[in-house]
């Protein structure tokens, strides 16, 4: 009867630890789940800082619209377009110089607006990459402006006024990284350029040499 009961007892406690190790095992492989879970959380949310870019692509149609807009009356050399849609029309007052440009700038195509925001609420920074159209050129490198645009009374316009601490800012958040990948791409593209187009290395050949007997 003892050994009976001593056997009872030794199967009772085998039960036990079981017990005890399944239930261990539970809360171990749960453990081992919610790591995994958050850990591609965590994961994922590092991707997603790390593909974040500090501007919106084309994500503003109205922005995109006034600096189409704004090219296309540049090319054309609309003097009332243009001062429409500016800060200060002054500028187009005398419009020789864009005459000027205009004989050598033929168009722009395929517009990408960089936008990132503005130093303050509803003005926006804006990096313009395009493909452009030059006189007897057959390639059409890109090429990169920058503009700051602000919301006057509901309407977009273009700030052309100087400045100090808008430059100040433009100068900074050039400095991104991304924003710096930009300029690298259109600088890339417009050497490739350089070094295939024949009639690009003319152009600037004319160009430059121009400019050197104007100064």
């Amino acid at each position: 009867m003892a050994d009976q009961e001593k056997n009872k007892d030794q199967q009772n406690k085998k039960k036990l630890i079981i017990i005890i190790w399944a239930v261990f095992l539970v809360v171990v492989a749960a453990g081992v789940v919610l790591f995994a879970a958050n850990y591609g959380k965590l994961k994922k949310a590092t991707e997603d800082k790390k593909t974040e870019k500090v501007y919106e692509k084309n994500t503003h149609s109205e922005i995109n619209i006034l600096v189409r807009k704004y090219l296309t009356a540049l090319t054309n050399c609309d003097q009332d377009s243009l001062k429409m849609m500016v800060t200060d029309p002054s500028q187009f007052d005398d419009m020789t110089i864009y005459i000027n440009r205009s004989n050598n700038v033929t168009g722009y195509e395929d517009i990408d607006c960089y936008t990132l925001p503005g130093m303050t609420d509803n003005s926006y920074l804006v990096y313009v990459v395009s493909y452009v159209s030059l006189k007897d050129v057959k390639s059409t490198p890109m090429d990169i402006m920058v503009f700051y645009i602000v919301n006057s009374e509901g309407e977009l316009l273009i700030n052309n006024q100087t400045d100090p601490k808008i430059q100040d800012y433009i100068d900074q958040k050039t400095l991104e990284q991304d924003i710096q990948d930009v300029y690298r791409m259109v600088k890339e593209d417009e050497d490739r350029c350089y070094e295939e187009d024949e009639t690009l290395r003319q152009f600037y050949e004319r160009i430059n040499g121009k400019n050197d007997s104007e100064e």
